[in-house]
């Protein structure tokens, strides 16, 4: 017997209200898929519960996203603009963005936000890592404390995404413009 051969009679005799498990007797909600007294399965999901299939979501993201910069050509350099200032990457293969703190003893960021209030800005002292591969710039926030965002999309801790000109990010909580120069 499934729960679509329970009648469905309420408390009061009329049909809409409770239902009783088929096992036990002992009334059950609508909708309710096990019954709280004996453990009996009522009901498997129905049609109307089960997760439809969607597309799939990068292909969404993608499709509506619009373009905001151009992927990194050679010969060009990483430039910050944070509060109308200018910070540049410096050169490695990779670069840890964050803040400095003289009173720790974790290794210095290779570019040190200190200067633009990176401590009153939520900004980790390890935040983020930049690192270059086959001419692309990638980011990936490096399990920071108020977490980072390309162009609205929160970073998930050591998942390197494709950083382009143009690109916004939120590190902490400080607004930062990416911008390829020439150089």
């Amino acid at each position: 017997m499934t729960m679509t051969d329970i009648p469905i009679v309420s408390e009061n005799g009329n049909s809409g209200g409770l239902t009783h498990c088929p096992q036990c007797n002992e009334p059950v909600r609508p909708g309710e898929l096990v019954c709280s007294n004996c453990n009996f399965i009522l009901a498997s999901a129905s049609a109307s519960s089960a997760t439809k299939a969607l597309k799939r979501a990068e292909e969404f993201f993608e499709k509506g996203r619009p373009k905001i910069g151009s992927a990194l050509r050679r010969l060009q350099k990483v430039t910050l603009l944070i509060d109308g200032k200018q910070a540049p990457l410096p050169s490695g293969q990779k670069v840890i963005i964050g803040r400095a703190d003289p009173h720790s003893n974790s290794p210095r960021p290779d570019l040190d936000l200190t200067p633009f209030g990176a401590l009153e800005m939520g900004v980790s002292r390890q935040h983020v890592e930049i690192s270059w591969k086959n001419d692309l710039v990638f980011i990936a926030d490096v399990g920071s404390t108020n977490g980072t965002l390309l162009n609205g999309q929160e970073l998930l801790k050591g998942i390197e995404r494709i950083l382009r000109d143009n690109d916004k990010l939120v590190i902490g909580h400080m607004p930062v413009i990416v911008h390829f120069v020439d150089g």
